[in-house]
């Protein structure tokens, strides 16, 4: 778990983690010497049996953007108000950013008691409920504070124990736990060891040994060591502060705002599709295109923002949009963000809006697709899990989709996730299919595959009449993003329908009937048997035989899926009956003598160096023959 801290400037944020903690968060030297944090501080709280990571932010406006890249991990915010001062205009950014970054546990504590009277107190009580009416901490603990006065600081823990039951529970249902992610905050290089990361650990856990990819960027590395709050650890748990010893990774190839997680687990992207909440106070709203520093995690870059509904998002709306960042970004469905202008708003600071990730791989995009874009984003934020899962594993297509897939692009936890994805299954609207493990399909798409490949085959045999049926590999061309494995289930499925039959390697409608001539196919029988050995281009019939090419062509297709015709190559066809008759040859031959040379085969088949050779050349891709040499042997088939 993760406590954090939030208010305005000189509000007394340090002090108070130092009471609870006795550690002085400040690490900076300019920071002790002007008694202001300006980077994030860290510290530690062992409470029950359990350490509690610390995070301490800077109050000033300038530094808002490290206060932001603090909250983004925070489980349970202490917010800290001054009582001799009240609310200020940092506390309510502060408050503003906590509840937009999805903060949703916390209390108050009033620092500085001891310089007011208690009446002062309890009027500043009463301001402060009332600022947080309609806010995540509304009705929250309220507990005095007063660095000077003792026992003041166990009344904050006592506090603090009773929060962190109701944070845990909240924590349990977070899409942050879906994926191990650290997002840095530090990085520096420790003499003899190398690049050391720093961060506050989300989701599951690092190992040491374990393999590890920074985000954005790709790099690989491995965790040489693991520390949390100075000590060596072999593995460590979601809330840790940590920090990661990369192997073979310099430090100018890291930067904070990077993510190091399991590869390919954490998606890197330019445009995403994202709900957004736009303060009340923000006047004139947010504008479509409107450019903007969006703040996730630890990193921040400069946006546009594209309205998908509308020209803007008015002050106190929400509306779906989609951010298109300058540079890549590390995010995961669920994630949340804040966007922040270049000008300070009057008592609020610079925060505009604030909204989480819905999608976060998503095309561009286009007007001409506004109503089918705006139904998809409508159905992945949808408070029931299975609307957003049946969608993802819909998109998926014929691909299909895994659990891991699915858990970094729906804005739910994986145990929230799972059950859904269970209870599709159950439903029978998604299904496995034994022969691809690992993924799952939609119901409706494999159907609607099975029905395209019907159509297909109806359209070939109204086009080719005169033949027995389609290629089964053409006909895996209609279904491209199917694999080989899932096109033999999806086909074999049509057989047991009775929809589609296959023969060989052809396959057609149960239906159709295929063409016949009876007596075209025996004058080509006839033809071949005549030749012989002595193969020819079945073309070369339409002559002799006064038919046209086409219908020519046909038959000799049909004759070849029958297995009457055999095609040694394209202008060489015989009788599979004769190919028979060789083999018997071949095969006494082989019974008196170990080699054959193509001499002894001229003499045996009578045949011309024209026609010997691409036969012998058949002979051997067969396996009936080895080459070796000028010289054959019998083959394997033979």
């Amino acid at each position: 778990m993760i406590l954090g801290t939030a208010g305005h400037i000189d509000h007394g944020k340090t002090t108070l983690v130092e009471a609870i903690t006795g550690i002085n968060p400040d690490r900076l030297k300019e920071e002790k010497e002007r008694g202001i944090t300006i980077e994030l501080g860290f510290a530690h709280l062992d409470l029950d049996g359990e350490r509690l990571g610390v995070v301490d932010v800077p109050g000033h406006e300038r530094f808002v953007r490290h206060m932001v890249a603090g909250a983004g991990g925070i489980d349970l915010i202490m917010m800290i108000i001054a009582a001799d001062e009240g609310v200020m205009p940092q506390t309510r950014e502060h408050l503003e950013i906590c509840q937009l970054m999805g903060v949703t546990q916390g209390f108050v504590v009033l620092t500085k008691t001891d310089l007011v009277e208690e009446e002062w107190v309890a009027m500043v009580e009463d301001d402060v409920r009332s600022e947080l009416e309609g806010t995540f901490l509304e009705g929250c603990t309220v507990v005095p504070f007063s660095a000077m006065v003792e026992g003041s600081a166990q009344n904050v823990i006592a506090a603090l124990r009773t929060e962190l039951k109701t944070a845990r529970q909240a924590l349990q249902s977070s899409s942050r736990l879906n994926v191990p992610r650290l997002p840095i905050d530090r990085v520096f290089t420790v003499k003899g060891f190398g690049t050391v990361v720093t961060g506050t650990l989300l989701g599951g856990r690092f190992e040491v040994g374990e393999e590890v990819e920074l985000i954005p960027g790709g790099t690989r590395s491995k965790v040489r060591t693991l520390q949390v709050h100075g000590e060596e650890m072999e593995k460590v748990g979601p809330g840790s502060r940590t920090a990661i010893n990369l192997a073979g990774v310099g430090r100018d190839e890291v930067r904070r705002g990077q993510v190091v997680a399991p590869p390919n687990r954490v998606l890197e992207t330019r445009c995403f599709d994202a709900s957004l909440q736009v303060l009340e106070h923000v006047e004139g709203g947010v504008a479509d295109r409107a450019s903007v520093l969006l703040h996730t995690l630890t990193q921040h870059v400069v946006a546009r923002v594209v309205v998908l509904a509308d020209e803007l998002v008015a002050p106190g709306e929400m509306a779906y949009v989609q951010l298109r960042t300058e540079e890549p970004v590390a995010v995961i469905s669920g994630d949340h963000f804040v966007l922040r202008g270049f000008e300070n708003v009057r008592d609020h600071g610079r925060t505009l809006a604030g909204g989480r990730v819905l999608d976060p791989d998503s095309p561009h995009f286009r007007q001409r697709h506004r109503a089918p874009h705006l139904a998809r984003l409508e159905a992945l934020d949808s408070p029931d899990a299975s609307v957003a899962v049946a969608k993802r594993v819909e998109e998926a297509g014929l691909a299909g989709i895994t659990r891991e897939e699915i858990a970094i692009r729906v804005p739910f936890a994986i145990p929230t996730t799972h059950s859904a994805l269970d209870g599709l299954g159950g439903a029978g609207s998604v299904m496995k299919v034994a022969e691809v493990p690992g993924r799952v399909f939609s119901r409706a798409v494999l159907d609607d595959a099975e029905r395209r490949l019907v159509e297909a085959l109806e359209a070939y045999h109204r086009e080719h009449p005169d033949e027995n049926g389609m290629q089964k590999e053409q006909g895996r061309g209609v279904l491209s993003q199917a694999s080989p494995k899932l096109y033999d289930v999806l086909l074999e499925s049509l057989v047991q329908q009775k929809k589609v039959a296959r023969d060989a390697e052809l396959i057609r409608l149960e239906s159709f009937i295929p063409p016949k001539d009876d007596a075209l196919d025996a004058a080509i029988e006839e033809a071949y048997r005549k030749a012989g050995w002595a193969g020819f281009a079945i073309e070369e019939l339409e002559v002799p035989l006064g038919r046209n090419r086409t219908l020519i062509r046909a038959a000799g297709r049909r004759l070849l899926d029958l297995h009457v015709l055999v095609k040694v190559k394209p202008d060489f066809f015989m009788l599979q009956s004769e190919l028979d008759r060789l083999r018997g040859v071949l095969d006494a031959h082989f019974k008196a003598a170990d080699e054959l040379a193509i001499p002894e085969l001229r003499e045996l088949t009578g045949l011309s160096r024209k026609h010997l050779i691409p036969l012998v050349e058949y002979l051997d891709r067969l396996s009936w023959t080895r080459r070796n040499g000028d010289l054959r042997t019998r083959g394997p088939s033979l």
